[in-house]
């Protein structure tokens, strides 16, 4: 029984397709009629015109910007001070620069520990 519905749903589908295929290819070969075609105006190019933004100009840009660093140097200071504890930092010489804890091949003393007794 359950092989006979299956076929029969074979069968249907089948001739769902077939009527759907004869339908497509029946659209395809169907033209225009010429009273349609002299309807149809000629294609163009389409020209896009855009109508000018509200931006502001150069200058008026650069009085804004002007005015924000103004109103941000007044609450965090002028950005053009150094900073004075880097400078301090990285311009004092090293004290222990020249020191080296490796022996010396010719000495019998290693600098910064006391000598050896002989």
């Amino acid at each position: 029984m359950r092989i006979m519905l299956e076929a029969g749903l074979l069968a249907l589908c089948a001739i769902l397709f077939l009527l759907m295929m004869a339908i497509a290819v029946k659209a395809q070969n169907a033209e225009p009629s010429p009273a349609q075609a002299k309807e149809a105006p000629p294609m163009e190019d389409e020209i896009i015109v855009r109508g000018r933004r509200n931006e502001p100009s150069f200058q008026e840009e650069w009085e804004h910007h002007r005015q924000e660093y103004d109103r941000l140097s007044k609450i965090y200071g002028d950005p053009f001070n150094p900073n004075r504890r880097l400078d301090r930092m990285t311009d004092t010489p090293n004290p222990d620069g020249g020191k080296s804890v490796m022996r010396s091949p010719s000495s019998d003393s290693v600098q910064g520990r006391p000598s050896r007794p002989n």
